[in-house]
This record gives structure tokens, C-alpha cells and sequence, in this order.
């Protein structure tokens, strides 16, 4: 073992407990008994004497050999252990560890691991594989900070901007392009460090900084239809060639560390950037905007959920209408019959899907007291898709004109054609 280990440090070479110090008092005083001192001191001062020293020259040393050693003071102890190995012990009311320092090369490392092991209340940590668990569990909690601090953000850049929508949107570029950093640091075998996690935080303060520029300059610009984005862009560009330029240069550093803060800087600064010049007007514009003219009306995230409400009935009122079809042909009952029970259940199933969208005043007017008992023909500006299903829960008499994909569509045709609507040519 001995050749095994490089060095040994432990505070059991100086600091005794009470049971060794006994022992080895009594086997000072075993050894140096009082014929023997004599015959030792005699013999000393003889060859002292011969070569030149005076008698009195040693006294202290005998005084040293005739003294009566006992355990050694607490006071004493106490200096000794708070002097040279103050981070060696360490004492609590629950326990009590001491650690000592054992430097061994790889090769030996494994065996002298297993060897030390072996002994009762000796806890082996090696101190080169408990960085990296120590770096895992740093990245683990910067994780959790990062997902709070994120949400966070979030929830200021809505509050800030008055709109979720806004809000949304200038967090994308922030959240795509940490992503996309940790991904290509991943790809790149970079690992995070304190100085990797330094820097993260540093760009993404950057990064919501250059979306709040983004969506501010999309902003003025949509109020006022002055397109100001571009001095906003070149203000962020000017920013970024600054920063890359000062940390970016140490990419140029031999140390490793030194090397993965400029990779990372110039990965995050160019990802934020090229995210929030491109995700950020596009999601805007698509907003605001439809086939380069401004709408009436911005998308909300309400009009969104509502269509996809929408949508999900109509689904529903297709889907229910197939199953009627099926079930009234197989009656064995008149064709004019069945269309007429068909009719009847599109009239009584769109009556009850209009009044599921509560949010919505609706208020039918009937100048005409019209009760379509006489042929009447009714013509719709169709501007959206709910004109259709509050004109056809009016009567079963109904005939609707549809368009020739209507026609031929596979979803579709089977219930239009069998109500005899007819086709646009």
C-alpha cells in the first residue's frame, strides 16, 4: 500500500487521542527507567565531554528524558487542531468527521479506493469525480432558476405590453434562442461551468433587451404606419458587434474555460439576434396584417380559442349529421320522409350549436314576418361562416346553393347531396 499512495496527510499525525497518549506515555516511562537514564546520561556526558562540550550543555535534553508526560492539556489540544488543521475537523453536536488527505495516481486509484474502504467508519470521496457532481447539481438548480426566471419574464413582458399577444411574442426569441444555445452547445460538447452560467445569464438579459427594442419598434410603427424598425435594428446590431467584439476575443484563450464563455457568447448573442430579426416581425405582422394590408382588427388569442371552439363544433355538427344519415336511410320509410327528417335534425342540431357561443349577441330580425311557407329566395353577403348556420336553423324548407367543392368534398357530400341542395356550376 505504501508504494501505492503518493503522500498521506491526516491530523492523526499530530493531534493523539487519549488512549495513544497513554499508551505511548507508558511506554516512554517502560523504556526509560532509572538505571537505564543513569548509564545513558553517564555515557553522554563521557562523549560529550571527549569531543568538547561542556557538561551543562545538555541539560535541557535530559530534562526532557526525566520528565513525567501526562495526556496533553485541552487548551493545548484545541490551539493545535484550530492552527494546522482547522479544515480537517469539523465538530457538531450530531457529529464529528476527520478528513484526511490521501494523493494516489489513476492507475492505483481504484485499488487504494477499495483497500481504504475496508475500514470501519471510513468514508471514501474522491475529491476529482466530486466536482463534477457538485457542477451537475449547480446546472440542475441554474435549470430550475432559469425556468422560473423565464416564467417570470413572461408573465412581466404581458403585464408590460397590456396584451398577451405582445407579451408572447417578445418572449419567443428569448425562449428559441436559449434553446437553441443549449442545443448547440450540446451538439458542441460544451458543459456547463460557473463561468458558462455567468455568461448564459449576461446574454439572455441581452436578449430581452433586443425583443423589447423589436416589438417596441413594431409597435409605434403599426400606430402610427411609420416603418421606424429598421433604426431599432441597427441600434440592436450596433450592440451586438460591440459585445461579441469584447467577449467574443476570448475565443482566442488557450484555458478551456475561457474558450467556452466567448463560443457561448457568440452562439447566444447571434441566436438572439437572428431569432428576434425574423420569429418576432413575422408573428407580428401575421397579427396585424393579411395580405400586406392591416387588418380590421388584430388576432387576439380570445379569437383564436373561439375559432378553434368553432371549429371544434362544427366538427361535432358534421360528425352528428353523418350518424343521422346512416341511421334515417336505413328506415324503412318514403325518400321524401327521410330528407324531410334530415332536414329537420340540420334545423333543430344548428339551433342548439348557435346558441353554444354565449360570448356572442345575436338578435334575429324578421321585417317581413317571413314564415318561407311561399318560395322566398334569401340572399347572404357571406362574410364569414356563421351566416350559413343561422340561416339554415330558421326553417327546414331551406335550400342552400353551395359551391362546387362543397359539392365534391368527401366530408361534405354525402349530407349535402342527400338534402338536395343544389350545386354552383
Amino acid at each position: 500500500m505504501q508504494r501505492k499512495v503518493s503522500s498521506f496527510s491526516s491530523p492523526g499525525s499530530l493531534l493523539y487521542s487519549d488512549s495513544i497518549q497513554l499508551e505511548r506515555v507508558d511506554r516512554w516511562n517502560s523504556y526509560w527507567t532509572e538505571d537505564k537514564q543513569k548509564t545513558f546520561f553517564e555515557n553522554f556526558d563521557k562523549a560529550a565531554t571527549q569531543t568538547g562540550f561542556k557538561t551543562a550543555s545538555f541539560s535541557d535534553f535530559f530534562n526532557l528524558i526525566r520528565k513525567q508526560y501526562s495526556l496533553i492539556d485541552s487548551n493545548d489540544f484545541k490551539r493545535l487542531q484550530n492552527h494546522f488543521y482547522a479544515d480537517n475537523i469539523i465538530t457538531t453536536p450530531s457529529l464529528s468527521t476527520i478528513v484526511s488527505v490521501i494523493k494516489v495516481d489513476d492507475f492505483n486509484k481504484e485499488m487504494v479506493e477499495n483497500e481504504v474502504s475496508k475500514l470501519d467508519g471510513v468514508v471514501v470521496m474522491d475529491r476529482k469525480s466530486f466536482y463534477p457532481a457538485m457542477v451537475k447539481a449547480l446546472g440542475n438548480d441554474f435549470n430550475l432558476i432559469a425556468n422560473i426566471s423565464l416564467s417570470l419574464i413572461l408573465v412581466i413582458l404581458i403585464l408590460a405590453f397590456g396584451r398577451f399577444e405582445l407579451g408572447f411574442i417578445t418572449f419567443v426569441p428569448i425562449l428559441l434562442s436559449w434553446l437553441w444555445t443549449l442545443g448547440i452547445m450540446g451538439m458542441a460538447g460544451i458543459k456547463f461551468n460557473i463561468f458558462n452560467i455567468i455568461i448564459s445569464s449576461f446574454i439572455t438579459g441581452l436578449g430581452i433587451d433586443y425583443s423589447i427594442y423589436i416589438m417596441q419598434g413594431l409597435v409605434q410603427g403599426y400606430k402610427s404606419n411609420n416603418k421606424n424598425l429598421l433604426s431599432y435594428k441597427t441600434c440592436i446590431l450596433i450592440s451586438v458587434m460591440i459585445s461579441i467584439s469584447g467577449t467574443g476575443v476570448l475565443i482566442l484563450a488557450k484555458h478551456p474555460s475561457l474558450n467556452s464563455i466567448a463560443v457561448i457568447s457568440i452562439i447566444g448573442l447571434l441566436s438572439v439576434v437572428l431569432i428576434s430579426y425574423t420569429f418576432e416581425p413575422i408573428l407580428f405582422y401575421w397579427l396585424v396584417s393579411k395580405k400586406g394590408k392591416n387588418r380590421k382588427s388584430p388576432i387576439t388569442i380570445s379569437d383564436f380559442l373561439i375559432n378553434v371552439i368553432a371549429l371544434a363544433f362544427g366538427l361535432l355538427e358534421n360528425l352528428f349529421m353523418h350518424v343521422l344519415l346512416l341511421l334515417i336511410i336505413l328506415l324503412p320509410i318514403r325518400s321524401k320522409t327521410k330528407r324531410h327528417l334530415l332536414h329537420g335534425g340540420l334545423v333543430w342540431s344548428l339551433r342548439f350549436m348557435t346558441l353554444v357561443p354565449i360570448y356572442m349577441k345575436k338578435k334575429t330580425i324578421n321585417v317581413g314576418h317571413e314564415d318561407f311557407k311561399t318560395p322566398s329566395l334569401i340572399i347572404s353577403n357571406h362574410q364569414s361562416h356563421l351566416d350559413l348556420p343561422f340561416i339554415l336553423k330558421i326553417s327546414p324548407n331551406i335550400i342552400v346553393l353551395t359551391a362546387k367543392w362543397v359539392w365534391n368534398n368527401p366530408i361534405y357530400a354525402p349530407v349535402v347531396r342527400y338534402l338536395d341542395y343544389y350545386r354552383c356550376s
